[in-house]
């Protein structure tokens, strides 16, 4: 799923900061904990990106209904019209290198309609 991701980041944006956005895509509402257990990153890792989509406002973290010392993060209109953006240039990518995505990749860009 890595390839996906390119070294030098989309739009200002670093790999793990992408990696979080397209989750929170996929499955909008998902905890810190929910984040690092799903994309095998550290819990520091997932706060930095996290703080850093949240000032971009890509992401907005909203109080959890039964217990409200636990945020939910939410990805906005905005993240998500950078997430299609972000899909698109991806499946050129993997057009270009002459390979149709597999497994979590062929997920993560067929599930994600370009904004």
């Amino acid at each position: 799923m890595r390839r996906l991701y390119p070294r030098g980041g989309f739009e200002g944006l670093e790999a793990n900061a992408l990696q979080v956005l397209v989750a929170l895509y996929l499955q909008p509402g998902l905890i810190v904990a929910d984040l690092v257990e799903q994309l095998l990153l550290a819990q520091g890792t997932v706060s930095t990106a996290l703080t850093r989509l949240q000032r971009r406002g890509l992401v907005r973290a909203i109080s959890d209904r039964d217990d409200a010392r636990r945020q939910r993060q939410q990805i906005t209109p905005e993240g998500r019209r950078l997430v299609g953006r972000f899909a698109v240039k991806a499946r050129e990518r993997v057009d270009a290198s002459g390979g149709a995505p597999s497994g979590p990749e062929s997920v993560t860009t067929s599930a994600i309609t370009p904004v």
